[in-house]
């Protein structure tokens, strides 16, 4: 499941997200007979991760070349002051005015001069580490030996490689790492110490490169490699997009040859793209954590185009002999698996800083990307002109197969083999590399020219790669020696080679394309004619699309189709006018290996990345059609957006309005505790005709006043000819019910769209029994009198009342009152007990009552009788 269900919402098929959302939807309370508050909320970890992640507050704004002065200047002008620039990565952390959000303000700066985007900084996190539950567990260290260790030992380690590990720092005084270079810095709080304050990064950093032969704790994949320790996560674990963008820049311009990033953030982020096509540019193997959800879905930034994606397995007792962790994610994103579970590592304990030869087994995708990182580290000290693409096609064709032949969604191409990847690799020269596609690879927010030789009888073309993001267009301008004639065309990313037909092309002069998705596009300079030099310019400027955001563009008909890319272009908004009473009812499909969920805006709403107006949305797993029926309560303008959650490509949105449907709720206020209460209602059309055959399901709530309601199904019925439907309850609180009608499905001929009535509120009266007495009664004696509560009451004075009644003059008069002592409470049930005596002879009455409260309505016993003597 991906969200928490509620009765305003309840979808068919639907899931939690397990995320770090600290964003709530605060449901103000309801009461039967009021106007009906929304039930739709969300809890934290569900709804609210969606939309808003997490923020920092403030504003990523990605900067044309040549105009960041106008861009900043603007966003001055606007009431935001400039956090950081990050030049590299062409682009700045603005925080917005007071009482503006971060995603207001990223609306107000998007169309402004200069800027190319913006959007909410977000919050990434270290993939979260997962305790191992085996109490037997030896830490012999299995994972090394599965990956063919210490085979690949004979051949390679690590030295004269650089690995970055961006994550939390590394603690260097650790006996793994004691006398060990390390090159540092901090990018979330720039000037301070890039040391380990949380502990994930060490370990992380002794998986790859902990020291060999020093007779203590463990020993790295590659222990002779220097490491680089990019502190980009504070410690909590947490980060930033922009503060992990600029590790990356560090990273590529400080020499490393392999990037470990074990960090997973379900939020796409362009600064975050650049800087990882920046990195590659410059040659860097980057290796990323698929995440630990056990989710249909790999997360950022391992899903970012040439970015190796690492999923997690264990070792198994019996055949076969590695499985998919079960909290690994999946998908077919996936690159690669490795070890992820009782992972035995260095560790940096906050709470004991100065122990310096501390262990621990931990599990976790964050375990399983440097095992990657580490046989990369082998493989460059042996290979270290071989070209980044043709290292990362062979440690995939050399991959142990685990799941179906070939890639598959569980363990991408198989598991990584270090004493495979020490094994020698046919070099591939430059002159080669640039002759067709994929060609040189260029880092087109860096440079923006690229200059060189062509020969048309010897040296013909030229080919160079640009990393382009979905709705920016790529422009290209091409200058040449006098007497030379050479052409310049452009290919889409789904070009294998220049025999393709290109999707642009120029004889000297400009060439634009703009791409659907986000990708490579190959750029291909060809000599005619003659020989001599050229220069090559480019860049690309970004157009949003009018569909983009609301109030986006009109409905044309009821079956819309479109493209869909979550690396770019993941909203398509279609405005569509309701009635008021009027339903509207909607589905969406997506092609395979894709996941577009559906939602549904009221005319208040403003933007599509926020939850204000948001009515009604289905976000059901990858490869279920999304579903939802709505019925408006006043008339205007609605919004129906189709959002990429996961992958790309074309989709299906069709939808249906006229009926609507209401929905009421009737029942007593009160009931026997346990006892059973009906509750019954009327389903109609909004012209008051009923609703026969339809199914009714009733949801209890016992804390509904709460941030965070739980609710669930207590009942389902159908019903009759005329729409009324009835059923019991059960209440053993104070609980409030809820009716809601799902809607008919689409295919239906004349579909009703979902509804819900009211709360109703039913209190039980309390369960009181009435106190005991013995048989024979002295007057001045004492005895212990007791009797059982339910509903469960808090131990303690005042909780019970006894009150004494004597018979006197043909009526009881009270004489005596007193207040019982809870002493046991089960589940449900409170024992309350009380020593007493009555101080005259006679008939004697005695009653036991509790006070009304949140749980239950006030309550009297049956009366005990007593004769004192």
């Amino acid at each position: 499941m991906r969200t928490s269900m509620l009765p305003s919402m309840i979808l068919k098929s639907a899931r939690t997200f397990l995320a770090t959302a600290i964003v709530v939807a605060v449901m103000s309370a309801g009461v039967a007979g009021a106007a009906p508050t929304p039930l739709f909320s969300a809890s934290p970890g569900s709804l609210a991760k969606r939309f808003s992640a997490e923020q920092t507050g403030r504003v990523v704004v990605g900067l044309r070349r040549g105009m960041s002065a106008s861009a900043l200047s603007a966003a001055e002008q606007l009431g935001g002051e400039t956090v950081s620039t990050v030049a590299r990565g062409g682009f700045a952390v603005v925080e917005p005015p007071a009482g503006v959000s971060a995603e207001q303000f990223a609306q107000q700066i998007a169309g402004t001069r200069g800027v190319r985007y913006a959007q909410p900084e977000r919050v990434v996190w270290a993939a979260e580490v997962l305790p191992p539950t085996d109490s037997d567990y030896q830490s012999d260290q299995w994972n090394l030996k599965a990956i063919g260790f210490p085979a690949a030992w004979d051949f390679a380690l690590g030295d004269g490689v650089k690995v970055a590990v961006l994550d939390t720092g590394i603690m260097d005084t650790h006996h793994e790492f004691a006398g060990r270079t390390i090159i540092g810095t901090n990018t979330i709080d720039p000037g301070a110490s890039w040391r380990d304050d949380f502990g994930h990064g060490t370990h992380v950093a002794g998986i790859i490169a902990a020291t060999m032969n020093n007779g203590v704790g463990i020993t790295g994949i590659a222990p002779h490699a220097t490491l680089m320790a990019g502190k980009v996560l504070d410690s909590d674990g947490a980060g930033t997009d922009s503060s992990l963008a600029e590790g990356l820049y560090w990273a590529a311009d400080n020499g490393a040859d392999v990037i470990n990033m074990s960090i997973t953030s379900f939020e796409y982020s362009p600064a975050l793209e650049e800087a990882c096509a920046y990195a590659r540019a410059k040659g860097c193997l980057i290796v990323a954590a698929a995440g630990n959800e056990n989710a249909n879905r790999v997360g950022y930034p391992a899903v970012f185009p040439g970015v190796i994606s690492v999923g997690a397995i264990e070792q198994t007792i019996s055949a076969p002999p590695f499985r998919r962790a079960v909290f690994s994610n999946l998908g077919y994103e996936l690159d690669i698996a490795a070890p992820g579970v009782a992972i035995n590592s260095s560790i940096f304990n906050p709470s004991n800083p100065l122990a310096t030869g501390q262990y621990m087994p931990w599990n976790g995708t964050s375990m399983a990307s440097p095992h990657v990182a580490g046989v990369l580290a082998l493989t460059r000290e042996l290979n270290p002109t071989l070209s980044r693409d043709v290292v990362e096609q062979v440690l995939m064709q050399r991959a142990q197969d685990l799941g179906d032949a070939g890639r598959d969604q569980f363990f991408g191409m198989g598991m990584v083999r270090a004493d495979e990847m020490v094994k020698p690799i046919a070099p591939i020269t430059p002159a080669d590399v640039d002759k067709d596609i994929p060609g040189l690879p260029l880092a087109a927010m860096v440079a923006s020219s690229v200059d060189g030789t062509l020969d048309s009888v010897s040296d013909a073309d030229d080919v160079y790669e640009v990393h382009v993001l979905a709705g920016s267009a790529l422009t290209c301008t091409l200058t040449a020696d006098p007497g030379t004639d050479f052409r310049l065309e452009l290919f889409s990313r789904t070009a294998t080679s220049t025999e393709a037909t290109p999707v642009a092309s120029s004889v000297g002069g400009v060439a634009t394309y703009l791409p659907a998705a986000s990708g490579s596009v190959f750029v291909r300079v060809r000599a005619i004619t003659g020989s001599g030099a050229y220069s090559l310019a480019y860049g690309t400027e970004y157009t949003p699309d009018p569909d983009d955001e609301i109030p986006g563009t009109a409905a044309a008909s009821t079956v819309l189709t479109g493209t869909l890319d979550r690396a770019g272009d993941f909203d398509d908004v279609y405005a569509v006018h309701l009635e008021a009473g009027q339903g509207i009812t909607v589905g969406l499909t997506s092609v395979d290996h894709s996941d577009f969920d559906l939602l549904l805006y009221s005319p208040e709403a403003e933007s599509v990345n926020s939850m204000t107006g948001l009515v009604a949305w289905s976000g059901n797993d990858m490869g279920i059609p999304e579903e939802l029926s709505f019925s408006a309560m006043e008339a205007g303008t609605y919004y129906l957006d189709a959002k990429a959650y996961v992958g790309g490509g074309q989709y299906t949105l069709t939808y249906k309005t006229g009926n609507a449907s209401k929905l009421s709720i009737s029942g007593p206020s009160t009931c026997a505790w346990s006892g059973s209460a009906t509750v019954s209602g009327n389903l109609s059309s909004s012209t008051g005709v009923g609703l026969a055959h339809r199914i009714v399901h009733v949801w209890a709530s016992t804390d509904y006043t709460s941030s965070d309601p739980h609710w669930s199904i207590v009942s389902a019925s159908y019903t009759d000819l005329t729409g009324h439907w009835q059923t019991s309850v059960n209440p053993k609180r104070k609980t409030w019910y809820v009716a809601q009608f799902s809607g008919d499905s689409i295919a239906a001929s004349d579909p009703y769209p979902y509804s819900e009535s009211v709360a109703k509120i039913i209190t039980p009266r309390a369960y009181l029994t009435r106190p005991t007495v013995p048989r024979t009664a002295y007057r001045n004696r004492s005895w212990t009198s007791y009797g059982y509560l339910r509903p469960k009451h808090t131990t303690g004075l005042h909780s019970v009342k006894i009150s004494c009644y004597r018979y006197e003059n043909k009526k009881w008069v009270k004489r005596r009152t007193y207040y019982a002592l809870n002493y046991y409470a089960s589940p449900y049930t409170t024992k309350y007990k009380r020593k007493m005596s009555l101080p005259y002879s006679g008939k004697w009455k005695l009653v036991a009552s509790v006070t009304g409260n949140t749980t239950h309505v006030a309550t009297n016993s049956y009366p005990r009788y007593v004769t004192v003597k």
